[in-house]
């Protein structure tokens, strides 16, 4: 089950290294996902999500090119969703945490994106 996290204010070098270019929706969501390489399951702050990607926040940094996967159970009436993509960039936000850029796999139809955003408020 996610849990509800508080949003940190972004740093300019994140907002200078912007690139997504489809509409992001704010999520203050804890969550885990998976990493195929280390075989390692680690928690993850969502801060924002689109149907291309997510904006993390982590407490180590990941590697660009790095995958991730995200499984998110099936609740209630919603659909489980499995997101698969790679870390596109990582950038120290405090002493404590990691910015972390997430493409996705393939882009979420608009269905998924809905989904989603019910499973991370």
């Amino acid at each position: 089950m996610a849990e509800t996290i508080s949003t940190p204010n972004r740093s300019q070098s994140w907002i200078a290294a912007d690139r997504r270019v489809a509409q992001r929706h704010e999520s203050r969501t804890q969550t885990s996902c998976f990493a195929p390489a280390t075989g390692q399951t680690f928690s993850v702050a969502v801060l924002n999500v689109s149907r291309t990607g997510l904006g993390l926040l982590n407490e180590t940094s990941l590697q660009a090119g790095e995958s991730l996967v995200f499984d998110i159970p099936a609740n209630g009436t919603l659909p489980a969703l499995v997101l698969r993509g790679e870390v596109v960039r990582c950038v120290r936000y405090s002493p404590e945490n990691w910015l972390v850029g997430y493409r996705l796999e393939r882009p979420l139809s608009l269905r998924e994106l809905r989904t989603l955003l019910t499973h991370w408020p």
